[in-house]
């Protein structure tokens, strides 16, 4: 066996056990989604959000039987959950909470995420819902 030979395998074997490690911290989270993405994308903002003194809910179960790939839903789930803590850090008091939760009616998946809100709502836009307080592409 050749010096190289031996750095390639000894890479391979912290890779291998680096891998196992993920596993077994995967296995360890609160909040199974049913998919290892999606569980390390709610159990992070779970994390977050007891960091912060919200209590963090879900319901949220990857749709095994959907044409969705993990990576593409873990992007919206991310965005979705770091936009209901970031708003939950701006609201005072207690009873802050985030609750995620998925359902499916016929052929749609539908996720649904609801937070705690003290205040008023801006003025409704021409659709019908409130207004964003971001700024045009914000």
């Amino acid at each position: 066996m050749k010096a190289g030979d031996y750095d390639y395998m000894a890479a391979e074997l912290v890779c291998y056990i680096e891998e196992l490690d993920d596993s077994v911290k995967m296995s360890d989270y609160r909040i199974k989604t049913g998919n290892a993405v999606t569980d390390v994308i709610v159990n992070d903002a779970d994390r977050k959000a007891s960091e912060q003194d919200i209590w963090f809910t879900s319901e949220f179960y990857y749709p095994k039987d959907r044409n969705i790939e993990p990576y593409d839903l873990s992007v919206i789930l991310g965005n979705l959950l770091d936009n209901a803590i970031e708003a939950n850090m701006q609201t005072r008091g207690s009873g802050r909470f985030i609750h995620l939760a998925t359902s499916v009616v016929g052929d749609m998946f539908f996720i649904t995420v609801q937070k705690s809100f003290y205040g008023t709502l801006l003025e409704r836009n021409y659709h019908g819902l409130p207004r964003s307080r971001k700024t045009a592409g914000g």
